[in-house]
């Protein structure tokens, strides 16, 4: 089992939206082009070391920056979701599988507290991905979603060929870090959550069996929303 946080004590989410971030700075890639990050009170992640990094204060070159790979999966409903679908989002990922009576029970009961914070929001989003694929098929993800309270209009849970969804858990989210790449045999058992922001970035990774960390979760989530409103109304 790979746990890469650890409880940290609750913050108000007021306090921390009214500090607030300020004016964008510059900074240009090897080939001389402008690329403007604004201070974040978050960090980025761009390998599977998983060590942060603030962009606006110490920048990397573009190409140097990790986002997410796209996929192409199939979700409760029967419908084939892809990156592109969440395109404008802010999205939480995670692997589970929903015969798991372990973690996974946690883990579902934590994120539908997710849900109901942030279920009035269209920017945000959950995403599962069934790490057994070949049992977890549309009927049962539909059923497993339905015994949970899932809204699938907001909450994906997807499934397809086990070997994209272990490449994604190890390769895009670095969910797992442990094991070889090319292990599809061996079960992926993860409990963390993924932050992702709108620009397909990892910016923070939590417990989700954890409430104070699904707390510092939605505190981050709420941090994002109001940096990127701030950002979009400034271009």
């Amino acid at each position: 089992m790979n746990t890469m946080s650890k409880p940290i004590a609750i913050l108000l989410a007021a306090s921390v939206l009214a500090a607030g971030g300020c004016g964008k700075e510059q900074h240009s890639s090897p080939a001389g082009k402008i690329v403007e990050r604004a201070p974040s009170k978050l960090p980025v992640y761009n390998s599977r070391r998983m060590q942060p990094a603030w962009l606006h204060e110490d920048p990397v070159p573009e190409e140097d920056i990790h986002h997410v790979l796209d996929f192409s999966l199939t979700d409760q409903q029967g419908q084939t979701r892809t990156l592109a679908d969440l395109d404008g989002k802010l999205y939480v990922s995670y692997f589970f599988f929903a015969g798991c009576a372990g973690i996974c029970l946690k883990m579902a009961e934590e994120l539908k507290r997710v849900q109901d914070a942030f279920g009035e929001n269209d920017e945000v989003r959950l995403v599962g991905h069934s790490v057994t694929p070949g049992i977890d098929t549309v009927t049962a993800l539909a059923a497993y979603g339905k015994q949970k309270g899932i809204n699938p209009e907001r909450w994906h849970l997807l499934t397809g060929k086990k070997k994209d969804i272990f490449d994604l858990a190890r390769k895009s989210y670095f969910a797992v870090t442990d094991g070889q790449d090319d292990d599809y045999k061996n079960l992926i058992h993860t409990e963390n959550l993924v932050l992702v922001d709108k620009e397909k970035m990892i910016r923070g990774v939590y417990n989700g069996t954890y409430p104070q960390d699904v707390n510092r979760l939605m505190e981050d989530l709420a941090v994002l929303l109001e940096e990127q409103a701030e950002t979009a109304a400034d271009r």
